[in-house]
């Protein structure tokens, strides 16, 4: 089998695979805060107005901010990979580098791969600090708001205890899950996958490269 075929099959592959991966996510985040929501209104409809628009708009800004996170994602992992190639090559001509008197030049290229390594290791970072705002928004904002507005239902009788109850634990054992199981890692790890296995043009290159003796075998016979 020529090395463009099977390259390409292990692309496909693991696009196919975080492609499986982020469906199963996103099925269970809808049908879970689906159902969190659906047992909060069947439990207090009041409570409904508190809970909805919180999880909405963690959901919108999450929406909004996977893109970045994302190509954060592949920005970093392929800064991993300049880093190590290029520490790899230094070390494997190491005898080479001080019979040239090159060593000034192999620590600059060292060195400014793992500082680019460094800024989008900061960079990630800051956009997981923003992930991890927008689940608490979407997590716990809504058990804040429910404590705070549950004395005063209780008190006018639109609340039981009960059902103050049943919402929290609708809320701590169903909602922060699929939220906090959405925005895991793994996701975007799937997501940097998906990016840097479509982009930069990887699969039209391994493509070219796949087909490129089918195509020589063709105008040959043609030419024949």
């Amino acid at each position: 089998m020529p090395p463009g075929i099977a390259r390409i099959t292990q692309h496909v592959e693991i696009v196919r695979d975080a492609t499986a991966g982020l469906l199963v996510q996103a099925r269970g985040l809808v049908v879970m805060v689906i159902g969190a929501l659906a047992g909060v209104a069947a439990v207090s409809g009041p409570l409904i107005w508190l809970i909805g628009p919180p999880v909405a708009a963690a959901l919108a800004a999450f929406g909004c901010l996977l893109p970045a996170l994302a190509r954060r994602q592949r920005r970093l992992a392929v800064a991993d990979e300049r880093t190590a190639t290029t520490a790899g090559a230094v070390l494997a001509g190491t005898r080479d580098v001080v019979a040239c008197g090159a060593q000034d030049i192999a620590e600059a290229a060292v060195a400014a791969e793992i500082n680019a390594q460094a800024d989008a290791t900061v960079r990630m970072s800051n956009a997981a600090a923003l992930r991890t705002a927008v689940v608490a928004v979407g997590g716990f904002l809504p058990i804040v708001l429910v404590l705070a507005a549950a004395p005063g239902l209780n008190a006018d009788g639109r609340l039981s205890a009960g059902a103050t109850v049943g919402v929290l634990v609708y809320l701590t054992s169903t909602l922060q899950p699929a939220l906090h199981g959405f925005a895991a890692p793994p996701a975007l790890w799937c997501c940097g996958c998906l990016s840097r296995s479509t982009g930069s043009g990887r699969f039209s290159r391994l493509r070219g490269e796949a087909m490129g003796p089918n195509r020589a075998i063709a105008r040959s016979r043609s030419a024949g």
